[in-house]
């Protein structure tokens, strides 16, 4: 049976075995559960003390806390890709054979924050990492040896001159079943945000290569060549 919050596809077999599990809690932890969910998918970040309290009633183990999470991800995300209506949601969830209180409790979140979580996902979709705050680097120089010392570093492979060491951070972007499993896993070892770092070293040559494209890109960006073309 096609189901139109899954794009006019089969409604996933996993999805299917969390229906009971959902069904375990009550309409107002499933609407509150909707709420975090929704949270993350508009770019913040799921409260999983919170969390744990809604399903500590009926003591819910880590996988199944995660799979409601990610039953719920999957039902409001896939929802808002193709805008479909509260009525219609409502009653296909309760053709899943999800209680009609849950079916309700979950459109309802779900009508009433849509066009924030369909203006997010437009706005990040085929978005590369952002990046965080401005880099940071230095100035190191590369002799013939094997260690480093004081910014200098002794090298038997690399090419022997001066070089730069730029740290990054950024905030990945993922396809949005890949952020929910990462959300899963910083939450598991207990991090508080999805910012990362990244530490290179770049020769003089390379580093000028990179300047000189970055200038160019910052010119299409500015004036892109088919505006230009045209004003010509």
């Amino acid at each position: 049976m096609k189901f139109r919050f899954c794009g006019d596809l089969d409604c996933p077999d996993w999805l299917l075995a969390e229906i009971s599990l959902l069904s375990k809690l009550t309409s107002v932890r499933i609407k509150l559960l909707s709420v975090q969910v929704i949270h993350a998918l508009t770019g913040g970040q799921i409260d999983y003390d919170r969390v744990h309290m809604l399903v500590s009633i009926i003591h819910l183990s880590e996988a199944d806390t995660k799979a409601v999470l990610a039953a719920l991800w999957f039902i409001i995300s896939s929802a808002a890709r193709v805008e479909i209506s509260r009525p219609v949601l409502a009653d296909e969830l309760q053709q899943l054979g999800l209680p009609r209180e849950h079916c309700f409790s979950i459109s309802k979140a779900y009508e009433q924050h849509r066009v924030h979580i369909v203006g997010y996902l437009r706005q990040s979709s085929l978005r590369g990492p952002r990046l965080v705050g401005m880099p940071e680097w230095r100035v190191g120089y590369t002799l013939a040896s094997g260690s480093t010392t004081g910014g200098v570093c002794y090298s038997h492979t690399a090419k022997a001159g001066p070089f730069a060491t730029l740290s990054l951070k950024y905030q990945p972007s993922y396809e949005d079943r890949t952020l929910l499993r990462h959300t899963l896993q910083a939450a598991t070892a207990g991090a508080t945000g999805q910012v990362k770092s990244l530490t290179f070293d770049i020769d003089r040559d390379t580093l000028s290569v990179l300047i000189r494209e970055l200038k160019e890109a910052r010119k299409c960006i500015i004036s892109p060549p088919a505006a230009a073309a045209t004003n010509n």
